[in-house]
């Protein structure tokens, strides 16, 4: 009779042992999850950040050359109207 109590109480621990288990994998594999869709939340904020940035720069730059252009069309304006004149 000692060797059926011994192995129910063996196979009980081994059960309690293994739902443990279970569960820290469980908790770490959750753990793990939440980390790297954190990260890629953050990287994917950094990316918005950098192209927020780059556009921003690029508007700038069609800025500039928005008045450069207007100052050579006036500038043309004046060219023509001194050959006009010029005639």
């Amino acid at each position: 009779m000692p060797t059926k109590t011994t192995e129910t109480l063996w196979k009980k621990y081994m059960t309690m042992i293994r739902d443990i288990v279970f569960i820290l994998l469980f908790l770490a594999s959750i753990v793990g999850w939440i980390r790297s869709e954190t990260a890629k939340k953050t990287k994917l904020e950094t990316q918005v950040e950098t192209l927020t940035e780059a556009v921003k720069s690029t508007n700038e730059q069609l800025i500039k050359v928005n008045e450069a252009l207007s100052e050579q069309n006036i500038l043309n304006g004046k060219v023509l109207q001194f050959m006009d004149m010029k005639k």
